[in-house]
């Protein structure tokens, strides 16, 4: 991240201690906040300063995702997404990550 991130979004998927912490560094790029955690409260997101949405309003408002969960059965083809749409600045869930470089593999 540089000094052309703010004002970016950055949605967070897992509020856990790690993604807590991505908050907290978030926060010094002055960017916007989004997150999904079915296990966090109203009140903590509020403390935290994120607005929580479900995972498909966050893959619509995200300039950059970060995934802090674990490979359960719970998560497990929740978190597959795919490189933005040609003409597309948005991310989209689908199938995972076709980039040879990155390499998702959730599903």
């Amino acid at each position: 991240m540089c000094i052309r991130d703010s004002g970016k979004t950055l949605g967070i998927v897992g509020l856990g201690s790690i993604g807590r912490q991505v908050v907290k560094r978030a926060r010094a790029f002055e960017m916007r906040i989004v997150a999904h955690d079915p296990y966090v409260t109203a009140k903590i997101a509020h403390d935290l300063g994120v607005e929580m949405l479900d995972l498909a309003a966050l893959y619509g408002v995200s300039d950059y995702i970060t995934l802090h969960v674990a490979a359960t059965p719970e998560t497990l083809g929740k978190m597959c997404i795919r490189d933005r749409h040609p003409g597309d600045d948005r991310w989209h869930p689908g199938d995972c990550w076709s980039d040879a470089t990155v390499q998702l593999r959730y599903c």
